[in-house]
């Protein structure tokens, strides 16, 4: 028998799934396989296959193998990429909490073209039940956009909407793992600090978009929280329809917090109510350049 087996290869044997551990060589001129499961059924569990007695060993070509976890084996510095993988929770899109994360995925990742062919044949577009917040800032009737084909209005796309449908996938996978709300609270709060604070100083407009942010990862989306000399100017169009171009900072138009009577605290606005701040940016998003 030819050595066609290594540590670390998966097989399938007896209709599951398994990773090689250890070969050893037998009398026989066979190999024993000590193997750990992989597949639902014997996940965790150790198993020792003599090769001369199994005789439909199933080698599985790892060119088929879809890794999609690349940026988490980074992060978490692991070098076994399965010792993750074993414990990854599976979320069965069939349960009304699967169908309701999924859906929230596909509108939310499908934001080209490239994605046609998945959004028009995806069945999880009509699973999309709906925001869950009730605030005005958000779009309207979306379930109607999902029942057409791909199209560049049929994705959320403000950032307020994606943020809520992020909220959205947090919760509802919170459910599939059975953490109760307090337990995802506690989670958010002790383990994202960094997180809490961008979402605690992200402010939006009337249209959903992103006015200020400090999260490092959205730089140059918003404006800045200072002047400097390169701030580019922008209209700032009154209600009584008067307009002033010129350099603006958030901490210039920012609702800034004073102490009222007793332990109360105001709110003052800087602007008033139905000011419009008009600013171009350019997209330099794409290969070729703006």
């Amino acid at each position: 028998m030819s050595q066609q087996y290594s540590p670390g290869m998966r097989v399938e044997i007896r209709a599951a799934e398994w990773r090689i551990e250890r070969i050893d060589r037998t009398t026989d001129g066979g190999y024993l396989l000590r193997c750990s499961g992989l597949s639902e059924l014997v996940r965790g569990k150790a198993a020792q296959f003599l090769t001369a007695l199994e005789l439909n060993i199933k080698i599985l070509d790892p060119a088929k193998t879809e890794l999609v976890d690349d940026f988490l084996i980074k992060s978490t510095g692991t070098q076994n990429l399965n010792t993750i993988l074993e414990g990854y929770p599976v979320i069965d899109s069939n349960l009304e909490t699967g169908k309701a994360l999924f859906s929230r995925v596909l509108i939310l990742s499908c934001l080209n073209s490239q994605y046609s062919q998945l959004w028009n044949n995806s069945k999880l577009k009509s699973d999309f039940t709906g925001w869950t917040s009730m605030s005005a800032i958000l779009g309207g009737n979306v379930e109607e956009k999902l029942k057409y084909d791909w199209n560049w209005n049929s994705q959320v796309r403000k950032d307020f909407e994606r943020r809520q449908t992020l909220v959205a996938i947090y919760v509802l996978v919170s459910i599939s793992l059975k953490l109760s709300l307090d337990e995802l609270l506690t989670i958010y709060r002790v383990q994202f600090p960094v997180m809490r604070q961008y979402e605690r100083e992200t402010w939006y407009d009337a249209n959903g978009r992103i006015i200020f942010t400090p999260n490092k990862g959205l730089i140059g989306v918003g404006l800045s929280r200072k002047l400097a000399r390169n701030t580019d100017p922008v209209v700032i169009e009154y209600p009584d329809s008067k307009q002033v171009e010129k350099p603006l900072a958030w901490e210039d138009i920012a609702p800034q917090l004073l102490e009222g009577d007793g332990d109360t605290i105001e709110q003052r606005q800087q602007l008033p109510d139905g000011t419009k701040i008009h600013r171009t940016v350019i997209d330099d998003t794409f290969p070729g350049g703006p």
